[in-house]
């Protein structure tokens, strides 16, 4: 009889933690959690911008090597 009444608190103490996260998540769940998510999320972003920016300049600097080279390939030509 004894297990049984042990096992009925264990089973009262798992669902007042299920209740208790559920009013939590309807509050608007843990400031702490939704904090650390938005800062994660910043810095996601900035590295994608890095990232895009990176590329851009790189593209930039082939383009205008290859417009270099192909200035040089002229001025040859025309010499």
């Amino acid at each position: 009889m004894e297990r049984n009444q042990w096992q009925l608190l264990q089973d009262l103490e798992e669902e007042r933690k299920k209740q208790k996260k559920k009013k939590q998540e309807a509050k608007g769940g843990n400031q702490g959690e939704k904090k650390q998510d938005e800062e994660r999320k910043k810095r996601e972003m900035k590295k994608e911008e890095r990232k895009k920016k990176e590329k851009r300049e790189k593209k930039k600097q082939e383009k205008e090597k290859r417009e270099k080279k192909k200035q040089e390939n002229v001025d040859k030509t025309s010499v």
